[in-house]
Protein backbone atom coordinates (compact mmCIF):
# COMPACT_ATOMS: atom_id res chain seq x y z
CA UNK A 1 0.00 0.00 0.00
CA UNK A 2 1.59 3.38 -1.20
CA UNK A 3 2.15 6.14 1.47
CA UNK A 4 -0.97 7.79 1.02
CA UNK A 5 -0.94 11.86 2.71
CA UNK A 6 -4.64 13.46 3.68
CA UNK A 7 -4.42 17.43 3.93
CA UNK A 8 -7.46 19.16 5.33
CA UNK A 9 -8.21 22.97 4.46
CA UNK A 10 -11.44 23.29 6.68
CA UNK A 11 -11.23 27.15 7.46
CA UNK A 12 -11.73 30.43 5.72
CA UNK A 13 -9.57 33.24 4.42
CA UNK A 14 -10.63 36.67 6.13
CA UNK A 15 -11.48 39.79 3.38
CA UNK A 16 -8.15 41.43 5.59
CA UNK A 17 -4.58 40.25 4.52
CA UNK A 18 -2.25 39.97 7.15
CA UNK A 19 1.49 39.73 6.68
CA UNK A 20 2.62 36.74 4.28
CA UNK A 21 5.23 35.43 6.32
CA UNK A 22 2.87 35.31 9.27
CA UNK A 23 0.89 33.10 6.50
CA UNK A 24 3.97 31.11 6.06
CA UNK A 25 4.07 30.72 9.67
CA UNK A 26 0.98 29.84 10.44
CA UNK A 27 0.59 27.06 7.73
CA UNK A 28 3.66 25.30 9.16
CA UNK A 29 1.57 24.73 12.25
CA UNK A 30 0.11 21.85 10.50
CA UNK A 31 -1.40 19.18 13.17
CA UNK A 32 -2.77 15.66 12.49
CA UNK A 33 -6.73 15.81 12.96
CA UNK A 34 -10.02 13.43 12.79
CA UNK A 35 -12.23 15.41 10.55
CA UNK A 36 -11.75 12.67 7.99
CA UNK A 37 -12.40 8.63 9.11
CA UNK A 38 -9.32 7.34 7.14
CA UNK A 39 -7.77 3.99 7.85
CA UNK A 40 -4.57 4.01 10.43
CA UNK A 41 -2.06 3.34 7.50
CA UNK A 42 -2.68 6.33 6.14
CA UNK A 43 -1.24 9.68 6.81
CA UNK A 44 -3.11 13.26 6.64
CA UNK A 45 -2.50 16.64 7.70
CA UNK A 46 -4.70 19.30 9.12
CA UNK A 47 -4.58 23.03 8.83
CA UNK A 48 -5.45 24.47 12.08
CA UNK A 49 -8.83 26.84 11.51
CA UNK A 50 -6.36 30.31 12.31
CA UNK A 51 -4.04 29.16 9.36
CA UNK A 52 -6.53 29.26 6.67
CA UNK A 53 -8.36 32.32 8.07
CA UNK A 54 -5.13 33.79 8.21
CA UNK A 55 -3.97 33.50 4.41
CA UNK A 56 -5.34 34.73 0.88
CA UNK A 57 -4.02 34.71 -3.01
CA UNK A 58 -4.57 34.27 -6.50
CA UNK A 59 -4.45 31.78 -9.54
CA UNK A 60 -4.23 30.54 -13.43
CA UNK A 61 -3.11 28.63 -17.16
CA UNK A 62 -2.55 27.47 -20.73
CA UNK A 63 -3.53 24.00 -22.15
CA UNK A 64 -2.92 21.52 -24.35
CA UNK A 65 -4.34 18.00 -24.65
CA UNK A 66 -1.89 14.60 -24.70
CA UNK A 67 -2.32 11.30 -25.14
CA UNK A 68 -2.35 9.00 -22.25
CA UNK A 69 0.64 7.33 -21.32
CA UNK A 70 1.54 5.50 -17.98
CA UNK A 71 -0.94 6.98 -15.79
CA UNK A 72 -3.53 5.27 -13.96
CA UNK A 73 -7.39 5.80 -14.83
CA UNK A 74 -9.35 7.73 -12.03
CA UNK A 75 -10.67 4.32 -10.87
CA UNK A 76 -7.65 2.86 -10.14
CA UNK A 77 -6.66 6.14 -8.29
CA UNK A 78 -9.48 5.49 -6.00
CA UNK A 79 -8.85 1.96 -5.22
CA UNK A 80 -5.04 3.03 -4.39
CA UNK A 81 -6.42 4.65 -1.50
CA UNK A 82 -8.82 1.95 -0.73
CA UNK A 83 -12.24 3.86 -1.15
CA UNK A 84 -14.37 1.32 -2.38
CA UNK A 85 -17.41 3.68 -2.90
CA UNK A 86 -15.36 6.06 -4.85
CA UNK A 87 -13.82 3.83 -6.90
CA UNK A 88 -17.02 2.12 -8.18
CA UNK A 89 -18.23 6.37 -8.52
CA UNK A 90 -15.44 6.67 -11.24
CA UNK A 91 -16.56 3.30 -12.84
CA UNK A 92 -20.34 4.95 -13.22
CA UNK A 93 -21.94 6.76 -16.58
CA UNK A 94 -21.73 9.72 -13.86
CA UNK A 95 -17.80 10.10 -14.04
CA UNK A 96 -16.59 12.79 -16.40
CA UNK A 97 -12.90 12.02 -18.27
CA UNK A 98 -10.68 14.61 -18.84
CA UNK A 99 -7.26 13.70 -19.69
CA UNK A 100 -5.91 17.76 -19.63
CA UNK A 101 -2.62 18.32 -20.02
CA UNK A 102 -0.13 21.70 -18.84
CA UNK A 103 3.53 21.52 -18.57
CA UNK A 104 5.81 24.08 -16.68
CA UNK A 105 9.15 24.70 -14.86
CA UNK A 106 9.67 21.01 -15.82
CA UNK A 107 6.79 19.50 -14.34
CA UNK A 108 3.85 18.32 -16.31
CA UNK A 109 0.43 18.49 -14.55
CA UNK A 110 -2.37 15.95 -15.73
CA UNK A 111 -6.34 16.88 -15.18
CA UNK A 112 -7.40 12.67 -15.39
CA UNK A 113 -11.22 13.31 -14.35
CA UNK A 114 -13.64 14.16 -11.68
CA UNK A 115 -16.99 13.42 -10.33
CA UNK A 116 -20.10 15.51 -8.17
CA UNK A 117 -22.89 13.50 -6.31
CA UNK A 118 -23.93 12.52 -2.74
CA UNK A 119 -22.20 9.72 -0.87
CA UNK A 120 -19.34 8.84 -2.85
CA UNK A 121 -16.64 8.02 -0.62
CA UNK A 122 -16.17 5.57 2.56
CA UNK A 123 -14.63 8.29 4.30
CA UNK A 124 -17.06 10.53 5.73
CA UNK A 125 -16.34 14.15 6.05
CA UNK A 126 -17.39 16.35 8.84
CA UNK A 127 -17.00 20.35 9.59
CA UNK A 128 -15.81 21.84 12.33
CA UNK A 129 -19.51 21.64 13.77
CA UNK A 130 -19.52 17.37 13.15
CA UNK A 131 -21.89 17.84 10.61
CA UNK A 132 -21.47 15.26 7.74
CA UNK A 133 -20.85 16.85 4.54
CA UNK A 134 -21.41 14.09 2.10
CA UNK A 135 -22.10 16.35 -1.30
CA UNK A 136 -19.32 16.71 -2.66
CA UNK A 137 -16.94 17.02 -5.79
CA UNK A 138 -13.75 14.69 -6.27
CA UNK A 139 -11.44 15.94 -8.59
CA UNK A 140 -7.91 13.41 -9.79
CA UNK A 141 -4.86 15.27 -11.23
CA UNK A 142 -1.51 13.66 -11.73
CA UNK A 143 2.03 15.60 -11.62
CA UNK A 144 5.60 14.04 -13.13
CA UNK A 145 8.56 15.66 -13.96
CA UNK A 146 8.72 15.81 -17.79
CA UNK A 147 11.84 14.16 -17.78
CA UNK A 148 10.23 11.39 -16.17
CA UNK A 149 12.97 11.63 -13.48
CA UNK A 150 11.98 10.52 -9.69
CA UNK A 151 10.26 13.14 -7.78
CA UNK A 152 11.74 14.48 -4.27
CA UNK A 153 10.12 16.28 -1.06
CA UNK A 154 8.33 19.03 -3.26
CA UNK A 155 4.57 19.79 -2.03
CA UNK A 156 1.78 21.01 -4.34
CA UNK A 157 -1.22 22.35 -3.62
CA UNK A 158 -4.86 22.47 -5.99
CA UNK A 159 -7.93 24.23 -5.44
CA UNK A 160 -10.98 24.73 -7.23
CA UNK A 161 -11.54 28.77 -8.28
CA UNK A 162 -14.95 29.98 -9.13
CA UNK A 163 -15.54 33.15 -11.39
CA UNK A 164 -17.02 36.09 -9.62
CA UNK A 165 -15.41 35.39 -6.18
CA UNK A 166 -12.14 36.16 -5.04
CA UNK A 167 -9.77 33.21 -3.98
CA UNK A 168 -9.88 33.70 -0.39
CA UNK A 169 -13.44 33.70 -0.39
CA UNK A 170 -14.31 30.59 -2.42
CA UNK A 171 -10.89 27.89 -2.36
CA UNK A 172 -10.83 24.39 -1.06
CA UNK A 173 -10.77 25.99 2.32
CA UNK A 174 -14.22 27.56 2.42
CA UNK A 175 -15.46 24.71 0.48
CA UNK A 176 -14.35 22.15 3.31
CA UNK A 177 -12.03 20.41 1.21
CA UNK A 178 -9.44 17.82 1.30
CA UNK A 179 -6.37 16.31 -0.34
CA UNK A 180 -5.41 12.66 -0.61
CA UNK A 181 -2.17 11.82 -2.04
CA UNK A 182 0.10 9.18 -3.47
CA UNK A 183 3.21 8.45 -5.37
CA UNK A 184 3.63 5.73 -7.55
CA UNK A 185 5.59 2.49 -6.94
CA UNK A 186 8.50 4.34 -9.09
CA UNK A 187 8.45 7.54 -7.42
CA UNK A 188 7.83 9.51 -10.75
CA UNK A 189 3.85 10.04 -10.51
CA UNK A 190 2.03 11.69 -8.16
CA UNK A 191 -1.78 11.71 -7.57
CA UNK A 192 -4.17 13.82 -6.22
CA UNK A 193 -7.72 13.22 -4.96
CA UNK A 194 -9.34 16.60 -4.32
CA UNK A 195 -12.13 16.96 -2.86
CA UNK A 196 -14.78 19.49 -1.78
CA UNK A 197 -18.25 20.49 -1.14
CA UNK A 198 -20.37 20.21 -4.32
CA UNK A 199 -19.64 22.93 -6.89
CA UNK A 200 -22.11 22.30 -9.37
CA UNK A 201 -24.74 24.66 -7.80
CA UNK A 202 -22.38 27.40 -9.21
CA UNK A 203 -22.20 25.21 -12.82
CA UNK A 204 -23.09 29.01 -14.77
CA UNK A 205 -19.64 29.90 -13.03
CA UNK A 206 -16.36 29.37 -14.87
CA UNK A 207 -15.01 27.27 -12.78
CA UNK A 208 -11.24 26.20 -12.49
CA UNK A 209 -8.98 23.88 -10.41
CA UNK A 210 -5.60 25.84 -9.81
CA UNK A 211 -2.41 23.50 -8.97
CA UNK A 212 0.49 24.89 -7.73
CA UNK A 213 3.77 24.09 -6.39
CA UNK A 214 4.48 24.65 -2.43
CA UNK A 215 0.97 25.23 0.03
CA UNK A 216 -1.82 27.06 0.81
CA UNK A 217 -1.58 29.04 -2.32
CA UNK A 218 2.19 30.20 -1.52
CA UNK A 219 3.94 33.02 -3.40
CA UNK A 220 7.37 32.72 -5.27
CA UNK A 221 11.11 34.42 -4.16
CA UNK A 222 9.75 37.37 -5.25
CA UNK A 223 6.77 37.96 -3.87
CA UNK A 224 4.34 36.89 -6.89
CA UNK A 225 1.16 34.99 -6.10
CA UNK A 226 0.55 32.11 -8.94
CA UNK A 227 -3.07 33.25 -10.59
CA UNK A 228 -4.68 37.23 -10.88
CA UNK A 229 -8.67 37.70 -10.63
CA UNK A 230 -10.04 40.35 -13.51
CA UNK A 231 -12.42 42.72 -10.58
CA UNK A 232 -14.12 43.36 -14.48
CA UNK A 233 -15.01 39.85 -15.98
CA UNK A 234 -14.61 37.66 -12.81
CA UNK A 235 -12.12 35.34 -14.39
CA UNK A 236 -8.77 33.43 -13.36
CA UNK A 237 -5.76 33.63 -15.56
CA UNK A 238 -2.26 32.27 -14.70
CA UNK A 239 0.39 34.94 -13.37
CA UNK A 240 3.07 34.68 -16.18
CA UNK A 241 5.88 36.36 -13.45
CA UNK A 242 5.03 33.50 -11.03
CA UNK A 243 8.46 31.63 -10.38
CA UNK A 244 7.21 28.09 -10.43
CA UNK A 245 4.28 25.51 -11.31
CA UNK A 246 1.18 27.37 -11.76
CA UNK A 247 -1.20 25.04 -13.60
CA UNK A 248 -5.23 26.21 -14.40
CA UNK A 249 -7.51 24.24 -15.90
CA UNK A 250 -11.14 25.19 -16.65
CA UNK A 251 -13.55 22.40 -15.54
CA UNK A 252 -16.15 21.59 -18.02
CA UNK A 253 -19.59 21.30 -15.90
CA UNK A 254 -23.18 21.49 -17.44
CA UNK A 255 -24.35 25.07 -16.71
CA UNK A 256 -27.69 23.28 -16.80
CA UNK A 257 -26.81 21.77 -13.39
CA UNK A 258 -26.71 25.88 -11.50
CA UNK A 259 -28.72 25.78 -8.21
CA UNK A 260 -28.60 29.53 -7.73
CA UNK A 261 -30.38 28.70 -4.06
CA UNK A 262 -27.51 26.05 -2.85
CA UNK A 263 -25.07 28.42 -4.59
CA UNK A 264 -26.62 31.01 -1.99
CA UNK A 265 -26.55 28.94 1.12
CA UNK A 266 -23.21 27.80 0.38
CA UNK A 267 -21.98 31.54 0.08
CA UNK A 268 -24.25 31.95 3.23
CA UNK A 269 -22.62 29.86 4.97
CA UNK A 270 -18.66 30.77 3.88
CA UNK A 271 -19.82 34.73 4.88
CA UNK A 272 -21.14 33.32 8.65
CA UNK A 273 -18.02 30.83 9.33
CA UNK A 274 -15.76 33.94 8.44
CA UNK A 275 -17.30 36.09 10.92
CA UNK A 276 -16.93 33.53 13.34
CA UNK A 277 -13.17 33.05 12.23
CA UNK A 278 -12.98 36.83 12.83
CA UNK A 279 -14.83 36.55 16.15
CA UNK A 280 -18.34 38.15 14.75
CA UNK A 281 -21.55 36.83 15.24
CA UNK A 282 -23.99 36.62 12.68
CA UNK A 283 -26.58 39.56 13.88
CA UNK A 284 -30.55 38.85 13.68
CA UNK A 285 -30.63 41.28 11.21
CA UNK A 286 -28.87 39.84 8.78
CA UNK A 287 -30.33 35.90 9.30
CA UNK A 288 -33.66 37.65 8.32
CA UNK A 289 -32.44 39.36 5.22
CA UNK A 290 -30.93 35.72 4.27
CA UNK A 291 -34.23 34.01 4.73
CA UNK A 292 -35.71 36.63 3.01
CA UNK A 293 -33.39 36.28 0.24
CA UNK A 294 -33.20 33.01 0.15
CA UNK A 295 -36.98 32.36 -1.27
CA UNK A 296 -36.80 35.15 -3.30
CA UNK A 297 -37.21 34.28 -7.34
CA UNK A 298 -37.66 36.05 -10.67
CA UNK A 299 -41.69 33.99 -10.80
CA UNK A 300 -42.35 35.27 -7.00
CA UNK A 301 -40.83 38.11 -6.64
CA UNK A 302 -43.91 40.24 -7.33
CA UNK A 303 -45.42 39.09 -4.05
CA UNK A 304 -43.41 39.60 -1.79
CA UNK A 305 -41.49 42.84 -2.89
CA UNK A 306 -42.22 46.35 -5.03
CA UNK A 307 -40.45 47.96 -7.65
CA UNK A 308 -39.36 51.29 -7.54
CA UNK A 309 -39.11 52.65 -10.82
CA UNK A 310 -37.50 55.50 -10.43
CA UNK A 311 -33.88 53.25 -10.16
CA UNK A 312 -35.31 51.42 -13.88
CA UNK A 313 -32.25 51.64 -16.03
CA UNK A 314 -31.57 49.95 -19.77
CA UNK A 315 -28.69 49.77 -21.33
CA UNK A 316 -26.27 47.45 -23.37
CA UNK A 317 -23.75 45.62 -22.03
CA UNK A 318 -19.96 47.34 -22.78
CA UNK A 319 -17.24 45.29 -25.15
CA UNK A 320 -16.35 43.25 -21.81
CA UNK A 321 -19.60 41.86 -21.49
CA UNK A 322 -20.26 43.95 -18.32
CA UNK A 323 -23.41 45.66 -17.44
CA UNK A 324 -23.02 48.95 -15.02
CA UNK A 325 -25.90 50.41 -12.69
CA UNK A 326 -26.21 52.53 -10.14
CA UNK A 327 -29.25 54.15 -8.08
CA UNK A 328 -30.00 56.49 -5.49
CA UNK A 329 -30.19 54.93 -1.66
CA UNK A 330 -31.65 58.07 -0.15
CA UNK A 331 -30.27 58.49 3.62
CA UNK A 332 -27.84 55.87 2.75
CA UNK A 333 -25.96 57.62 -0.58
CA UNK A 334 -25.41 55.87 -4.03
CA UNK A 335 -24.95 52.62 -4.96
CA UNK A 336 -23.12 51.72 -7.91
CA UNK A 337 -21.62 48.79 -9.69
CA UNK A 338 -20.92 46.14 -12.47
CA UNK A 339 -22.11 42.90 -13.41
CA UNK A 340 -20.72 40.06 -15.64
CA UNK A 341 -23.66 39.07 -18.77
CA UNK A 342 -22.00 35.27 -18.71
CA UNK A 343 -22.65 35.40 -14.77
CA UNK A 344 -26.54 36.94 -14.93
CA UNK A 345 -27.51 35.10 -18.51
CA UNK A 346 -25.33 31.70 -18.62
CA UNK A 347 -27.38 30.71 -21.25
CA UNK A 348 -28.03 33.82 -23.25
CA UNK A 349 -32.52 33.13 -22.50
CA UNK A 350 -34.46 36.43 -22.14
CA UNK A 351 -36.02 37.55 -18.95
CA UNK A 352 -35.00 38.39 -15.57
CA UNK A 353 -31.85 36.24 -14.10
CA UNK A 354 -31.87 34.49 -11.04
CA UNK A 355 -28.94 36.04 -9.51
CA UNK A 356 -30.94 38.37 -7.33
CA UNK A 357 -28.55 40.34 -5.68
CA UNK A 358 -29.08 43.07 -2.62
CA UNK A 359 -27.52 45.96 -0.86
CA UNK A 360 -28.46 46.67 3.03
CA UNK A 361 -27.46 48.23 5.66
CA UNK A 362 -28.22 46.98 9.08
CA UNK A 363 -31.43 47.00 10.03
CA UNK A 364 -32.94 44.12 8.33
CA UNK A 365 -35.65 44.36 5.49
CA UNK A 366 -36.14 48.03 6.59
CA UNK A 367 -33.28 48.62 4.08
CA UNK A 368 -33.14 46.11 1.60
CA UNK A 369 -32.67 46.84 -1.99
CA UNK A 370 -32.74 44.19 -4.12
CA UNK A 371 -30.87 43.81 -7.36
CA UNK A 372 -32.80 42.43 -10.42
CA UNK A 373 -31.68 42.29 -14.31
CA UNK A 374 -33.42 41.67 -16.80
CA UNK A 375 -32.53 40.61 -20.90
CA UNK A 376 -34.45 41.84 -22.99
CA UNK A 377 -35.00 40.50 -26.88
CA UNK A 378 -33.02 43.52 -27.98
CA UNK A 379 -29.79 42.44 -25.99
CA UNK A 380 -30.19 45.35 -23.52
CA UNK A 381 -30.48 44.66 -20.26
CA UNK A 382 -33.12 46.32 -17.58
CA UNK A 383 -31.63 47.10 -14.08
CA UNK A 384 -34.63 47.35 -11.86
CA UNK A 385 -34.80 47.39 -7.78
CA UNK A 386 -37.40 46.13 -5.75
CA UNK A 387 -37.72 46.65 -1.79
CA UNK A 388 -39.70 44.40 0.26
CA UNK A 389 -43.70 44.75 1.24
CA UNK A 390 -44.72 46.38 3.97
Amino acid sequence: MKDIDRKLYEALSPKMQPDAELNRQILNLAKEDHIVTMQKNKKRKHYPAVAAAAVAVLLASSATTYAVVNYMSTKEVAKETEDRKLEAAFSSGKAVSLNKVQEQKGYQVRLLGMISGKDLSDYEVTDQEGKARDDRTYIVAAIKKTDGGILGEEDFFASPLISGYRQQDMNIATLCGGATSFDSEDRTTRYEIIDTDNIEPFADHKIYLAVQNGGFFDRDKNGQQGYLYDEKSGTYSRNTEYDGVNALFELPLDASLADHKKAEQILHQIEKDQKEAAGETETESEKTVYEFMSGLTPENIGEYATPLESTRLTCKPDSEGMVSWNYDMGKNGQAQGKESMDNLFPDGSCGMSRCLGYTNADQGLEDLYIHTFTLNKDGSVTFLVYVPKK
